[in-house]
């Protein structure tokens, strides 16, 4: 699949490209947001979805996130939406050969990408009855 991302910050892909071959495509059940898998199991990018145009989507950078550990051999990573109603969602590694050093748990979130970091706070705010003391990820 070919993604277009507007506002891609420079670095983040080699060449400073914004239009993209991605492996793979995630998608909220809205299709508001993505995480697309540039390079498998080394590069995914956060975005907003503009338009699907010519078999091409059209979205706006939010984050990324990269890894290049060659020493686990049994990896996968997938994204969990069940946050979306709280303005993230998660990219989860999956390696069981990490089990001994994770307390004996197969997965671990590496990164929470934000979609609505207003969302988020209010969310935050109203279960947890206090501000929220985290700052917009996005910003810092």
């Amino acid at each position: 699949m070919k993604i277009k991302i507007n506002g891609l910050k420079k670095g983040v892909v080699y060449g400073n490209r914004d239009t993209l071959d991605v492996s793979s495509v995630s998608m909220d059940s809205e299709h508001k947001y993505a995480v697309a898998e540039v390079f498998r199991n080394e590069l995914y990018i956060a975005v907003k979805i503009i338009a699907y145009e010519n078999d091409i989507l059209i979205c706006e950078y939010v984050d990324h996130y990269s890894d290049s550990d060659d020493c686990v051999m049994l990896m996968k990573y997938y994204v969990d939406w069940e946050c979306i109603k709280y303005g993230f969602c998660k990219l989860i590694l999956w390696a069981p050969e990490m089990a001994a050093k994770w307390n004996g748990s197969y997965e671990k979130t590496v990164k929470r990408f934000y979609f609505d970091w207003e969302l988020y706070k209010r969310s935050y705010e109203e279960k947890h009855g206090v501000p929220c003391p985290k700052r917009n990820p996005i910003e810092v």
